[in-house]
């Protein structure tokens, strides 16, 4: 800030040389030359209610006018209404969000091994006592986006294994201190042994692991993302996912009909129905795997169903 310039003292002005008339005074005493701009201050602005000299404000220090204006610029910006925020809502037609899903084949679904990771990590920095299964499915929501429910359902069995996994390196942990300490094993009983089931290929990048009815779910999600039509084309699929997402899924598959429950998930779900609708997949070899495993389900229910009455048959004849 510039120097004060105390009261009565003269000021070099940048303006034009001054006139005859502008130096004299009223008296023919020598004005005061005031800088460009700036009015010229009166005996009555720079005298004091005494008539002593009215004190000087600090440049760069506000005066109480100035905090005035600061309160009521604050009252103002506190009532002031909140920053707009823009949702846009983008619509495709359906041939585009096809092309689309074929482009950004995780908007039809996250792949499964990041949720797998992620899951785990969530599990190695959690406390067990503590943990619930909601934080679980809000921390997935927030790092993948929506999630369908088949695979919040999935998560939940993945994430009992990795705990199971980690009571028991947790345990494990416990007895090698106890024996590098010389203590004999844990106090109390003894823990009995956990079943710890194994994450069968984590990655499913190239064949899904289906082996529970959970996951007989999952797949129906994955192979029909939006479901069916409506009327005559109420057996087509509105959206066929990309052959990325959906291979992995035919694989998995392979030799379905051994599985105990094979019966009970064709009654059940809809996975036959959404197979056979697969068999006009554009990808020939999308197409030629549900044409195959249509024809394999449908020998195991023929014989399945003529088992029963050769049983009632013998019985009859015994």
């Amino acid at each position: 800030a510039a120097p004060a310039t105390p009261a009565g003292a003269a000021v070099a002005a940048p303006a034009a040389p001054a006139t005859s008339g502008d130096v004299a005074g009223p008296h023919g005493d020598a004005a005061l030359e005031t800088p460009a701009g700036i009015a010229p201050a009166t005996p009555a602005d720079l005298a004091g209610s005494k008539g002593t000299a009215a004190p000087t404000t600090p440049a760069g220090i506000a005066g109480v006018g100035a905090k005035d204006d600061t309160a009521a610029a604050s009252a103002a910006s506190a009532t002031a209404p909140p920053e707009m925020v823009e949702k846009w809502l983008i619509s495709f037609t359906l041939p585009a969000f096809q092309e689309f899903c074929q482009k950004h084949p995780e908007s039809v679904e996250p792949q499964v091994k990041d949720v797998k990771k992620f899951i785990d990590d969530f599990i190695k920095n959690a406390d067990i006592d503590s943990l619930k299964i909601r934080d679980m499915f809000e921390a997935l929501k927030k790092r993948f986006g929506a999630v369908r429910r088949p695979l919040l359902d999935r998560a939940r069995e993945w994430a009992k294994m990795y705990i199971e996994k980690k009571i028991k390196s947790q345990e494990k942990q416990k007895s090698a201190d106890a024996t590098k300490n010389g203590r004999k094993g844990s106090e109390g009983q003894p823990i009995p042994k956990q079943f710890v089931a194994e994450g069968k290929g984590d990655d499913e990048g190239e064949k899904a692991t289906i082996v529970t009815f959970v996951d007989v779910e999952w797949a129906v999600s994955i192979l029909a993302p939006w479901g069916f039509g409506a009327g005559k084309h109420e057996n087509e699929l509105l959206l066929r996912p990309p052959t990325s997402v959906v291979m992995p899924v035919l694989l998995g598959l392979d030799s379905f009909e051994r599985n105990g429950f094979f019966r009970e998930a064709m009654r059940k779900t809809l996975l036959g129905k959404v197979v056979s609708a697969l068999r006009r997949h554009p990808t020939p070899e999308v197409a030629r795997l549900a044409r195959s495993h249509v024809a394999c389900w449908r020998e195991a229910c023929a014989r399945k169903e003529k088992e029963p009455k050769a049983d009632k048959e013998r019985s009859a004849a015994a």
